[in-house]
């Protein structure tokens, strides 16, 4: 009996599925719209972790969250709390990369996002956590993500193009009518 206890306890402290990271980037890096000189992203801003055991073999893991904004305004940072990644052990070394885009107009969903839509980290890894040992960490991240702006669609250029026409066409009129009735004035 004192072997079947003793087995079942070693096995039960090896045989954990799964090890636990940090979904945050306080202090790490900071996610800006447009450019890296761009504005800080707020809460219209969604992100979404990938973790996998290599860097070619990512899924998502934890949910969407939203940036963080403190009363001073947008902070670029995620703070989303601690998950698990499944099929990878704790003390296992997990890879990770974080998408980001913009929640107002694509959803908060992942699989609504076009992916020309995304901005993205760089991929790391990260030696997962288990619940007695050390806390869980957040991904190393060295690059920022960027939110892209997308770019303007053929219609609105054309709209655009033809108001821009139609202005120059009721602007150039305006002159030459006002040409017109002064040239009659001196005239008479």
């Amino acid at each position: 009996m004192f072997m079947f206890v003793a087995a079942a306890v070693l096995f039960a402290s090896n045989g954990r599925p799964q090890g636990y990271f940090e979904f945050s980037t306080v202090g790490i890096v900071r996610t800006h719209i447009g450019s890296i000189d761009g504005p800080l992203a707020g809460a219209n801003i969604w992100a979404q972790m990938l973790a996998g055991p290599s860097p070619d073999a990512l899924s998502p893991v934890a949910v969407p969250a939203k940036h963080l904004v403190l009363a001073s305004g947008p902070t670029g940072w995620i703070s989303a709390g601690v998950y698990a990644v499944p099929g990878i052990p704790d003390g296992q070394t997990a890879f990770f990369e974080m998408l980001v885009w913009d929640g107002a107009r694509w959803g908060t969903s992942l699989s609504g996002v076009p992916k020309d839509q995304f901005g993205m980290t760089d991929i790391v890894p990260l030696v997962l956590a288990d619940d007695f040992g050390p806390p869980a960490y957040p991904p190393p991240f060295r690059r920022s993500a960027i939110v892209p702006v997308p770019e303007p669609t053929t219609s609105a250029i054309v709209v655009l193009a033809a108001a821009g026409t139609l202005l120059c066409w009721a602007v150039r009129r305006r002159v030459e009518l006002g040409s017109r009735r002064m040239t009659r004035r001196r005239a008479e």
